[in-house]
């Protein structure tokens, strides 16, 4: 059996000095590499040198920050595709484009419909992982609307819903829903 985690360096744990763990540093993307990421990423066969500019310039590099930030791209229609090509459609010196990992999430939140960002919010106040049923109670809000907001926020990759939610269970507080809700990793 593999199994394969995920963790910043400085996060530590206990089974690290096992005999059978294997830890790999991943190192930044090269300009090539985070290009090559872009062009999957759009779909696309090439993308305009300006755009690719400042791509890397923002990006350094960073995975994460290489999606999170052509999503933030697509998402102002700042670039758009022409000819199989994708391109800056607006001068960038004149827009708010995100700059940081924190930015871009943040940006995320703003997007949201009202009621899901107080969802998160309320969320995020309880711990980063929490059951249905208080998020329920915390939110105060009738079922029906506190599901589109879940769901809003799940749509959006900054909650994860880890287990089944059932409506047959009754909601008590002495029986708790077995899905719990989590925040998306920082």
């Amino acid at each position: 059996m593999l199994l394969v985690f995920t963790y910043r360096p400085e996060y530590v744990h206990t089974w690290g000095q096992r005999s059978y763990h294997n830890h790999v540093h991943l190192n930044r993307l090269s300009g090539r590499e985070s290009l090559a990421m872009v062009a999957h990423l759009l779909c696309a066969e090439r993308v305009a040198e300006d755009l690719a500019d400042l791509i890397l310039e923002k990006t350094e590099g960073v995975p994460f920050f290489v999606e999170e930030f052509v999503s933030s791209l697509r998402d102002l229609r700042i670039i758009e595709q022409r000819d199989r090509t994708y391109v800056l459609t607006k001068d960038p010196k004149d827009l708010a484009i995100p700059s940081t990992i924190q930015d871009v999430l943040l940006a995320r939140v703003d997007a949201l419909p009202e009621g899901a960002k107080e969802v998160l919010q309320a969320g995020s106040v309880i711990e980063r992982e929490f059951p249905h049923a208080l998020i329920q109670r915390v939110a105060g809000l009738y079922e029906k609307d506190l599901l589109r907001h879940l769901s809003a926020l799940k749509d959006a990759e900054l909650l994860y819903e880890r287990g089944v939610y059932t409506r047959t269970r009754p909601m008590s507080s002495n029986t708790p829903s077995p899905a719990r809700w989590s925040t998306a990793p920082s």
